[in-house]
């Protein structure tokens, strides 16, 4: 029997097409720079009784800088037809200046949402806001309606293009409600040895709620962290975190206590242990009598299996045990976990290497179930140079907020390293990977990272590659 469909299901695909997009770049998917994608799955309600006549359709739509110009989502069954769109906008420098989304259920207007980004004079973004519209003519001029609730942020930056002030205000029928900042302090070598943490509301105005302060060794690495919570102006709880490495500089042992007001020291609280392979590879983590994960790597150097584990009444119990399966090419084509009720996904590739085909199989412990397919077809390319020559790479999007992919196209068959360099020569990233001949693609996650300018290098046996990254 079909259900009726609800909004929930509706975010639920629109989660969904995100999900896969994003699995697509980790898996070696370059489509959101390169070509236009064009995504279909199915979604079931259950994996005893699937229902195969509802299905999703997406279809993202990009320019010849890689930059997204528009999305569209649709659900359609014989009882409902559903749609999200939304438009992109950019400024003449490729920052990304608004998305417009409208949502519809059988032609009927249900939700407009408009976000705002906005840029200081030096194209640092400065505010970012996000409204919720319920009234329906479309997509709208976001100056002209009222907001039924939403949010904002504003950032401010030091000399060193660090970000040292994170503002965030909630609100509803343009009525304030609660609130945050987070200011931040950095060093002359731009390490952050300061985050104050505020929280806000409009009768009382800011609340101060813990100081973090931070200590580095010779190497840069973190030694010592210490954190102040506070209860109005008055400290309630006080507790500090040492690093200690190893001679290689890989975190060996993290300390945790906790201060006595009476005593006035520190008292041991917990330890973390940290352990690595030959080749510097985190294979276990464990922090006695409480949780422990181990990791184990294949032949190629690529995750096996990984296992949560914690301890109760002094037994060992597994939270989760995710196991992997690879290809020729080293892509992912099988991931299954054993957290909640399981879950099972397996993935496609084509003759190049590009992700075509997404299964996925999730269950809840209550027995709840979604199952679902997806398969991704490859339209056109935008641009010639979109393809990288012999030994060198395309990086994309750039500037981005940290989320990088690339596409190398190497004529040996070498292992590759990837490292990230700040403005003072320091390197702040660095991954191994082993490769096959010919085109490669892998997404970097580099958030963590501050804003600024960046040296961006892939090195191998025989070959070196260097670019230029912006983070904002």
């Amino acid at each position: 029997m079909i259900q009726y469909f609800s909004m929930k299901k509706f975010y639920f695909a629109i989660i969904l097409s995100l999900l896969i997009s994003a699995s697509s770049k980790s898996q070696g998917v370059s489509s959101s720079y390169l070509i236009d994608s064009v995504v279909f799955f199915e979604s079931y309600d259950e994996i005893s009784s699937p229902i195969s006549e509802p299905h999703y359709s997406g279809v993202d739509s990009f320019d010849v800088n890689g930059l997204i110009r528009s999305s569209y989502v649709i659900y359609n069954s014989s009882l409902n037809f559903a749609k999200h769109r939304t438009i992109y906008k950019y400024s003449i420098t490729n920052k990304l200046l608004s998305e417009i989304s409208e949502e519809t259920l059988n032609g009927i207007w249900e939700k407009t949402i408009v976000t705002i980004i906005k840029y200081d004079s030096l194209d640092r973004k400065s505010d970012f806001s996000t409204n919720y519209f319920s009234f329906s003519n479309g997509l709208i001029n976001p100056d002209s309606a009222v907001s039924h609730y939403g949010y904002s942020e504003h950032y401010e930056y030091n000399f060193q293009n660090l970000r040292t002030l994170t503002e965030y205000r909630s609100y509803s029928n343009n009525v304030a409600g609660s609130g945050s900042k987070c200011t931040s302090v950095f060093d002359s070598l731009g390490r952050v040895i300061e985050e104050k943490s505020e929280g806000w509301n409009p009768q009382f105005g800011y609340n101060l709620y813990s100081i973090n302060n931070y200590e580095y060794n010779n190497n840069d690495s973190l030694s010592i962290s210490y954190r102040a919570e506070y209860n109005g102006n008055s400290v309630s709880h006080k507790s500090k975190v040492d690093y200690s490495y190893d001679s290689a500089g890989y975190l060996q042992q993290t300390t945790e206590s906790n201060y006595n007001f009476g005593s006035q020291t520190y008292n041991l609280l917990s330890h973390a242990f940290y352990y690595y392979d030959s080749q510097h590879r985190k294979i276990k983590t464990e922090t006695p009598n409480s949780k422990r994960d181990v990791y184990d790597f294949n032949a190629n150097g690529y995750l096996n299996w990984f296992t949560k584990n914690y301890m109760e009444d002094s037994i060992w119990y597994q939270s989760d045990s995710v196991h992997f399966k690879y290809n020729s090419r080293n892509q992912i084509t099988e991931r299954s976990s054993q957290s909640g009720g399981g879950s099972y996904v397996t993935y496609g590739y084509d003759s190049s290497g590009f992700n075509n085909y997404y299964e996925f199989s999730y269950c809840s412990l209550m027995g709840e179930c979604n199952e679902g397919k997806s398969y991704i077809s490859y339209k056109k390319l935008l641009h010639p140079n979109a393809i990288p020559q012999e030994d060198s790479f395309t990086i994309f999007p750039n500037p981005s907020n940290g989320n990088f992919n690339i596409i190398y196209y190497s004529t040996t068959d070498e292992p590759l390293t990837v490292r990230v360099y700040n403005a003072i020569g320091q390197t702040v990233f660095e991954n191994a990977s082993n490769k096959t001949e010919g085109y490669f693609s892998e997404s970097f996650d580099l958030e963590k990272l501050s804003n600024g300018i960046y040296l961006f290098e892939i090195t191998s046996a025989s070959k070196h590659s260097t670019k230029k990254i912006f983070i904002q």
